[in-house]
Formats: structure tokens, sequence, C-alpha cells
């Protein structure tokens, strides 16, 4: 329980930091890779099927370690509420929006979904559907994103499954 309190705690102090971002460009592709290397073992264990569509070229200037955060947040929360046998689908390309360019990073499970209710309030610190959630992993982040000048978009069904997707700027989309 202590173990808990604290990394509450943490957490809490993390949420009140200013962004301190240490940008590198970075392949989106290998970031991602190395976040399913570091969940395999329990993606493994609950036979989760990973799919994946992931521009091999997208690159970023960003915090790897805190969009490393982000995915890893996401993919696991994915992994924690699907049955065995589930499935996620992970997909990265570039895509102008208002004559801008973007990195479009999508995650998307097949579980449970969400209803309207639990959608809207996702967001809310300590809010969580988990039994031992403490409810600021999607709060953070999305803060990371939004420190990064992006947006993080959910869309949910019950009984069909839910689907994050980031929205990061880029200059382009070469490494």
């Amino acid at each position: 329980e202590i173990d808990r309190i604290n990394n509450v705690v943490n957490e809490l102090l993390k949420l009140g930091k200013p962004a301190n971002l240490s940008l590198k460009s970075i392949n989106v592709c290998q970031l991602l890779e190395t976040v399913l290397e570091l969940l395999h073992e329990p993606i493994k264990a609950k036979q989760i099927i990973i799919t994946k569509s992931i521009d091999p070229d997208l690159a970023l200037s960003v915090d790897s370690d805190k969009l490393k955060q982000v995915f890893l947040n996401l993919i696991q929360n994915a992994h924690q509420i699907l049955p065995i046998g589930g499935s996620i689908h992970i997909s990265a390309s570039g895509i102008q929006e208002s004559a801008k360019n973007y990195a479009k990073i999508t995650i998307a499970d097949n579980g449970p979904g969400l209803s309207e209710d639990q959608k809207e309030k996702l967001f809310t610190p300590f809010y969580t559907t988990k039994k031992d959630g403490i409810g600021l992993g999607l709060v953070i982040s999305q803060e990371i994103i939004k420190e990064h000048g992006g947006r993080m978009e959910v869309n949910s069904k019950k009984d069909v499954g839910t689907e994050f997707t980031i929205y990061l700027p880029s200059n382009s989309f070469g490494v």
C-alpha cells in the first residue's frame, strides 16, 4: 500500500511540473517497437494479437522518454482490458491537416469499449475503470501530448473496442 501511495504522489508531482522537454529526432516505428518489446511477456501470456501499420520512416522531434511513457500507458491499458486472444492494432503515418504536417498514431483494441459516461470522464484525474488503477495515466499522457503541441482523441463503442489517436506536429515525415 505504501508503494501505491508513493506512486500516486510521484504521478501528482509530474503533473504539477512545467514542461521540460528534451527534444530529439526519433523514429516512431523504432520507439513503438521498443515499447512492444517491453510488454512482450504480458502480451504473449494473454495471447494478444498485435497488428501494425507503421510508416518505417516516420520521424518526429520529441522527448522520446515522455512519448515512450504515453505509448507504454496506452498499449498497457489496452492489454489489461483485453480478454485472452484479444487484439491491438497500432498504426502510424504522416498526414496533412489544415496545411500542416502531423504524425497520426493510433492504438486500437477490440476490448469491451467504454460507455459515453466513462468516455466523458476518461481524462479526469483519479477516474479509473481498473480495479488497481489510480486514474492518472491518461491524464499524464494527454498532458505530455499537449506539451509537444499535439492532441489526443478517443473513440470508443461499448462491446466493440477503444481507439486512441495522437496527432503530433511534424516538420517532415522522413528520418
